[in-house]
This record gives C-alpha cells, sequence and structure tokens, in this order.
C-alpha cells in the first residue's frame, strides 16, 4: 500500500513556499479570531437562556451550535498552525477546512455559511447574480432556515486555495512514485 505523499518531501516543498505561509497565516487569523466570535456568541445567546422562557430543545441548538462552530475554528487554527510548521498533516487539515468553506447557502429548511478569513462568494441570492468580498471569520448553521433569503454562493477564494493544496500534494505523490 503507498502513502499518500512522501512527508519528507512535502516538508521541503513547503519550507519556503511564501503562498503556503499566507494560507498558514490567514487559517491561523481566522481561527482565532473566529474562536473568540463563537464564544461570545455563545456567552451572548446563554445569557438569553437565563432571561427568556426557552425550550430544552433551544438550548440543545445553542450547544450544537456553539461546539460545531468552536471545532471547525479550532480545527482551522491547528490546520495553519501545522502548515506553518512544515507538519505534513497540515496540508490534509487545511484540505478538509478549506473544502468546508467552498459552499454557502439559505434554503428553506437550512442555512450553511462557514469563512474562517477572506472570501469572494459568487452568488445567486432571489433571482440576481453577483459577487462580494468578505474579510473576517464567519459561521451560521441552521436548520430552521426561512425560505425569504434563500441563496447559495461558492467561495472563490476557498477554491483556489484547495486547488493550490491539490497541487503541492500531488507534486508530492509523484515524487513518491
Amino acid at each position: 500500500m503507498s502513502k499518500i505523499f512522501d512527508k519528507n518531501f512535502f516538508e521541503k516543498q513547503i519550507k519556503s513556499n511564501r503562498i503556503i505561509k499566507v494560507i498558514s497565516g490567514l487559517q491561523v487569523y481566522g481561527g482565532i479570531t473566529g474562536l473568540i466570535l463563537v464564544v461570545i456568541a455563545g456567552i451572548f445567546m446563554f445569557s438569553t437562556v437565563f432571561n427568556n422562557p426557552v425550550t430544552i430543545l433551544d438550548i440543545l441548538k445553542i450547544i450544537i451550535f456553539v461546539t460545531v462552530g468552536f471545532v471547525l475554528f479550532l480545527a482551522n487554527f491547528y490546520s495553519g498552525y501545522f502548515l506553518y510548521k512544515q507538519k505534513a498533516g497540515g496540508i490534509i487539515l487545511s484540505l478538509g477546512i478549506q473544502l468546508l468553506q467552498i459552499i454557502q447557502l439559505r434554503t428553506d429548511n437550512i442555512h450553511y455559511e462557514f469563512v474562517s478569513g477572506f472570501s469572494f462568494r459568487v452568488f445567486y441570492y432571489n433571482a440576481w447574480y453577483g459577487f462580494k468580498l468578505n474579510a473576517g471569520p464567519r459561521f451560521f448553521l441552521g436548520l430552521e432556515a426561512t425560505g425569504e433569503n434563500n441563496f447559495v454562493s461558492i467561495n472563490i477564494i476557498a477554491v483556489l486555495v484547495v486547488i493550490y493544496l491539490l497541487m503541492i500534494l500531488n507534486k508530492t505523490r509523484s515524487n513518491n512514485k
């Protein structure tokens, strides 16, 4: 059984790679600021629990939102950290994190957005097409979204990062043969 990639070759490839350094820096930035924002949002959401009548289901939704957001931004931080430290697992974790950032959508039943740093979104929104540049982390997760503002968008920056990381991974795989 062959390895996915040659760890030593990979670490040499990214040692002086400035694009990898930029990607890792953005992931660390997005992870830290995202974690801070999730904690602040969690505190705000839990403070409403004490001031308003809520059900167990409402509390469960808050716990799920905070937990998923925390895990995503923590994984984002570590993927950037591992890339920066030239650890081979960083590229796999970074690919996974970037793949989760490609599609954002809101339909009649679900609202999902996860962006850890920057996004250049091409979108379709209520019969309008367009693009939007955003900076900073963003996370929405809802399973009872209303259908009034449906949209679907593709994060072009995440697509480009995935393509670049796959090119690096492919170089290491072809070196391993």
